[in-house]
């Protein structure tokens, strides 16, 4: 049981991570043009 709540954290988080940089890296290269 912890074993999957700390997989779907992972999941979860490496997710929002991934879309958290390529929002970053839109915004930033829509900001300077």
């Amino acid at each position: 049981m912890l074993g999957d709540i700390i997989y779907q954290v992972i999941v979860f988080g490496g997710i929002a991570l991934i879309l958290g940089v390529f929002g970053y890296l839109f915004f930033k290269k829509t900001k300077k043009s």
